[in-house]
């Protein structure tokens, strides 16, 4: 998906910050409803263009390439980096 390889470039430039692991919790909560994010935090340590990412995570399921399996393997990914909870 565009939107999840878009998001994952980002929090790759991010580099383990506290910006980068409060993107990944809100792309796995786009991921899966296991995963929760809390939009203060959103507020607090996102700029504008990565709260912009946020948001269209909001309707990701209403992307045109819109993918359970990409979803599953984002989340693989986000684990391996160690940047969500197993």
């Amino acid at each position: 998906m565009k939107l999840i390889d878009k998001v994952m470039a980002k929090i790759t430039d991010l580099d383990h910050s506290g910006g980068a692991y409060q993107l990944a919790t809100a792309m796995a909560s786009a991921c899966s409803s296991h995963y929760k994010f809390a939009a203060l935090d959103c507020s607090v340590r996102l700029d504008e263009e990565n709260k912009q990412l946020v948001v269209d995570l909001l309707s990701i399921t209403s992307e045109p390439d819109f993918s359970n399996a990409d979803q599953d393997q984002c989340l693989r990914d986000l684990r391996e980096t160690q940047l969500i909870d197993q």
